[in-house]
């Protein structure tokens, strides 16, 4: 009985850990950037930006690379729904480069050390798909218990047929980067954090080692989490909350994804709503049309009257 139960408590202990490594995790699929669909004028996106993100679209496309002059990545910085996801897409649409997001959900793990080797796999699909050649073996997990024959094919390998190593880079979007780069000795850090820490600066020292580049964004509304380490190599880009001027230009911009065929809201309606949104987000005034759609389809009609109750609504919950 004593045996019985110590195989079986073994074969837990054996089981359990590699049911969670994701194994199989290979990275993010690209988006090319003739394909990425915006909802806002990209121009509108960036009108707080410094100069060296306004100019870097221009400086990267220089023959030779202007490396001494680009920076080595941004962070986006805002409150939530202020269009960080969209400005990424619209720098990777307006530069012709390839575009990938992940999230903590997508590379985080439990599992010791696993997020860094997430994040490994992340950049090595995207410089197989850009035709970068192999860096080496330089692996910084291969002294760790890793049962490596079985973590994931070779991204490299036969990378030459791939159709997305024509375009010139790549940007890498992560959601939330304060979730793997929170601050180094805080009461909430610990050995995993460090070295997902570790790994991402040493792709961010080497960004224009590579043939082709992989330029990193990372997105947060909290800004004062994040490493110091990080932030001092990142240029930071505050998105800020839409002034009158551009909650207008989104909202005409939203309306048709509410409003089919000619149904839609008037001028004034528009005017009205952009007026009476100050310290809304885009995603609050996506929200507003949502429900003003709502209200048409059950009704047929959406008064000024209905508008000024939805809005006082989503107020209250702000």
């Amino acid at each position: 009985m004593v045996f019985k139960k110590s195989l079986f408590l073994t074969a837990a202990l054996i089981s359990v850990p590699l049911c969670g490594f994701n194994f199989d995790y290979a990275g993010p699929d690209p988006i090319l950037p003739e394909d990425i669909a915006l909802r806002a004028n990209p121009d509108q996106l960036f009108d707080s930006a410094p100069a060296s993100f306004k100019n870097f679209t221009k400086l990267i496309k220089l023959d030779p690379m202007p490396t001494h002059l680009l920076p080595k990545g941004f962070i986006f910085y805002g409150p939530p729904g202020t269009g960080k996801t969209e400005s990424a897409k619209a720098l990777a649409k307006k530069s012709g480069f390839l575009f990938y997001s992940v999230s903590i959900a997508d590379i985080g793990s439990a599992y010791v050390n696993q997020t860094a080797r997430n994040l490994k796999a992340t950049f090595d699909k995207i410089h197989s798909d850009l035709g970068n050649t192999h860096p080496g073996n330089n692996d910084p997990w291969d002294d760790y218990y890793y049962y490596d024959d079985y973590y994931y094919d070779d991204p490299w390998e036969n990378n030459n047929n791939n159709k997305s190593n024509k375009y010139p880079a790549a940007i890498l979007f992560i959601d939330e980067i304060d979730s793997i780069c929170g601050k180094r000795g805080g009461s909430s850090s610990h050995n995993e954090d460090d070295k997902t820490l570790s790994y991402l600066l040493g792709e961010i020292e080497g960004i224009y080692d590579s043939e082709k580049p992989i330029i990193l964004i990372g997105a947060t509304n909290r800004l004062d989490m994040i490493d110091s380490a990080i932030i001092s190599r990142l240029c930071i880009v505050p998105i800020d909350l839409p002034n009158e001027e551009n909650r207008l230009l989104a909202l005409k911009q939203i309306m048709p994804l509410f409003f089919n065929g000619p149904t839609k809201l008037g001028d004034y309606a528009i005017d009205y709503i952009a007026q009476n949104t100050e310290g809304m987000s885009y995603r609050d005034l996506n929200d507003i049309m949502r429900e003003c759609a709502i209200n048409w389809y059950l009704t047929k009609s959406v008064s000024i009257r209905d508008i000024e109750e939805i809005i006082e609504l989503k107020y209250r919950s702000l």
